[in-house]
């Protein structure tokens, strides 16, 4: 009978441990989805510890706006997603940008591979050159994130960021003041 007590509260005890670990998990999966969700993705990419590190790994830094029809990009493993970003503006770059693209792993109706970017969003995008193709128009460079979703931060309707990525210092920077994070970018930024 001591026995029975004995793995009935042992079973009950796991029981509500693993009901514990589910539901944390169940809220990362919702609130993080992308790279490091996706079945059999593996990456091997730089994680950024602070701001200083995003801030040299950048070639742009800008707010913007994902405008238009997503392009479907064929590549030679899977389809990617190219969006047209309207800059709202620039903190680190060229400062005469009024459009640029940027470039997602994956299909542009699916988070799978990276966190894809919502139209009508605005955007904090921490951005390095990822390839310059020829177009109608002439050169096109395509961006893409630092190190994936460490360097994409929503900003949301009340100037807060919102991370999109569990590693690094991303979680860190979750719910800042959009306009004090800034400051400190343009700081770290003049030379």
């Amino acid at each position: 009978m001591k026995r029975i007590y004995c793995f009935i509260c042992t079973a009950a005890i796991i029981a509500v441990i693993l009901s514990g670990c589910q539901s944390n998990e169940a809220k990362l999966s919702e609130r993080y989805v992308g790279s490091l969700d996706t079945e059999g993705f593996s990456l091997d990419a730089p994680v950024f510890t602070d701001m200083k590190e995003m801030e040299e790994a950048s070639e742009l830094i800008i707010t913007g706006k994902r405008i238009g029809a997503p392009e479907k990009l064929q590549g030679n493993i899977m389809t990617n997603t190219v969006f047209t970003i309207q800059v709202e503006e620039v903190i680190k770059g060229p400062q005469e940008l009024n459009t640029i693209k940027f470039f997602q792993l994956g299909e542009p109706s699916s988070d799978a591979y990276e966190t894809k970017l919502k139209e009508d969003t605005t955007y904090l995008l921490f951005l390095t050159e990822n390839y310059t193709r020829d177009t109608e128009t002439g050169p096109e460079i395509l961006y893409n994130s630092i190190s994936f979703e460490q360097g994409i931060f929503e900003i949301d309707g009340s100037g807060l960021l919102k991370a999109y990525s569990r590693i690094g210092i991303a979680p860190q920077l979750e719910k800042k003041e959009f306009s004090l994070f800034k400051q400190e970018l343009e700081s770290a930024v003049q030379p």
